[in-house]
């Protein structure tokens, strides 16, 4: 799996003790992640090649991004063949991004997922 959009931002590595760290290019799955992306108001694209399609993840109130593979730290109620072939893309307001509310106030916060085939 690739995922796209998150390019030239920065990120909290969460498996490597918090580092902040640099998104060069796009992030290809391969292995445990666990990740936290600032400054991602916008679509990200994850292309899925082994179901022939690409997922748009769309947010609203979000202005941070969670991208979490367990790889072999199967989590529970999922079986290891499982982990190993998934990807989280999710939209959040953390860290850096912390969102407060006052009492009485709103705040919204919104995931849409498209998909549509490769090519």
């Amino acid at each position: 799996m690739v995922i796209r959009g998150l390019e030239g931002g920065y990120y909290l590595d969460k498996l490597k003790g918090f580092a902040r760290t640099q998104q060069d290019d796009v992030i290809t799955i391969n292995g445990a992640l666990d990740r936290i992306y600032f400054g991602t108001s916008h679509a990200i694209e994850i292309e899925d090649t082994e179901f022939n399609r690409l997922i748009l993840v769309e947010k609203e109130g979000s202005h941070s991004t969670v991208v979490w593979n367990p790889d072999e730290n199967v989590p529970a109620g999922m079986r290891p063949d499982e982990s190993r072939h998934m990807v989280c893309v999710e939209a959040v307001n953390a860290a850096d991004d912390t969102v407060s509310i006052a009492p009485g106030a709103r705040k919204i916060l919104g995931t849409t997922l498209s998909v549509r085939q490769l090519g």
